[in-house]
């Protein structure tokens, strides 16, 4: 899998971590481990998050 967001540096993590963490293949990385229901992926939520997070900023900056 490509990571165009991610430039690994040294050897902290690797490419096959995070492969296995994309393919919820890692202990304590997989949607059950973060409490959602099943069929719910890490990644869309983390996105959500984001998507929220960023129009409450865009409102805070928009008052200042």
């Amino acid at each position: 899998m490509n990571f165009p967001s991610i430039n690994l540096q040294g050897n902290i993590i690797s490419t096959e971590t995070l492969e296995k963490i994309s393919k919820e293949e890692i202990d304590f990385q997989r949607s059950i481990d973060f409490g959602f229901k099943k069929g719910i992926k890490v990644r869309d939520e983390v996105g959500l998050a984001y998507a929220i997070a960023r129009g409450y900023w865009n409102s805070f900056r928009l008052k200042v």
